[in-house]
């Protein structure tokens, strides 16, 4: 990084305010230059259930962490050191999920078309570059929507100093506070996953709202969704860290579980598929170039990695 700011011919010192934005672009640039170049250059073979088996690593120790910590709050009290420790895997696991998904993303849609191949090395630097790229784009964003008032500036090493910045101050706060929530709630989490839970003989009113607001925005509800995701988790249910399936053994399995039509499955699988395609930053209409911005995860075309 200091290399490339001083490849950049930027100054020693401060760097003036309006420039903020454009510098932080730059080094977003320069990370996801890097990890283009690092991806083109792997065998695409097996890269994106390397990757994908990472995340489900990272999901594993999340829900791991949050059902034991009523078990490990029990046996030790609350020990200052388990306290923060529980905070610090939170914030690192949130942030390693964070570029991962994007790694996913990326493979699924821009596959590597080279020779290298993968190796833990290689995913730790593929895991670093996403991480800042995520990490420095968000900063961006912070400036130029006026989140931030964080001063930049160029040390004597050549690194980049960030100082002042109240939104990595708020973030921090916020975990704290998430973390604490957390550990209070930890004790009726744990009762969750011992014992048995009886439905609700009618949903809440909640779910009718965000069905309606989901069927305007999507085409399908939230209840379709979950309906959706079952099925898939039939499918997947066999021992195996991955399932692939052909798209009519996948209409089949879905129409066995829901009851639906055609239509209605092509519109659903249709909205949440991700095809590759020549430029990650260029998806096809309807969806835009900010729906595929690192740290947009809500987006509709993010969900599923791949065909």
């Amino acid at each position: 990084m200091g290399e490339h700011l001083a490849a950049a011919q930027l100054a020693i010192g401060p760097i003036p305010d309006p420039d903020r934005t454009a510098v932080l672009n730059n080094i977003v640039g320069f990370c996801y230059s890097k990890l283009e170049n690092l991806i083109a250059s792997l065998a695409e073979e097996g890269v994106l259930q390397f990757v994908m088996q990472q995340h489900e690593a990272i999901l594993h120790r999340q829900a791991l962490g949050r059902s034991t910590i009523a078990t490990r709050l029990a046996c030790f009290g609350n020990d200052s050191r388990l306290v923060s420790g529980f905070r610090d895997d939170l914030q690192s696991q949130a942030r390693d999920a964070i570029a991962v998904r994007f790694l996913i993303e990326y493979l699924a849609a821009t596959p590597p078309s080279g020779q290298l191949p993968m190796t833990l090395e290689r995913f730790d630097e593929m895991l670093m570059l996403a991480s800042e790229i995520t990490n420095f784009g968000m900063l961006s964003d912070s400036v130029q929507n006026e989140l931030t008032d964080l001063k930049l500036s160029v040390v004597p090493s050549g690194r980049l100093g960030i100082r002042g910045d109240e939104y990595r101050k708020a973030s921090s706060q916020y975990m704290e506070a998430f973390a604490s929530h957390e550990m209070y709630v930890s004790p009726r989490t744990f009762r969750t996953l011992t014992v048995p839970i009886e439905a609700d003989e009618e949903p809440p009113q909640l779910v009718g709202e965000l069905d309606k607001a989901a069927f305007a925005e999507f085409g399908y509800s939230i209840s379709d969704l979950d309906r959706f995701m079952g099925a898939l988790l039939q499918m997947s249910d066999s021992g195996q860290p991955f399932c692939n399936a052909n798209r009519d053994d996948l209409d089949t399995a879905v129409r066995n579980a829901t009851g639906w039509n055609n239509a209605q499955i092509t519109k659903i699988v249709e909205s949440m598929v991700l095809r590759p395609r020549a430029d990650f930053l260029r998806p096809e209409p309807p969806f835009s170039t900010a729906e595929v911005y690192p740290g947009a995860l809500t987006a509709i075309c993010h969900i599923c990695a791949g065909p």
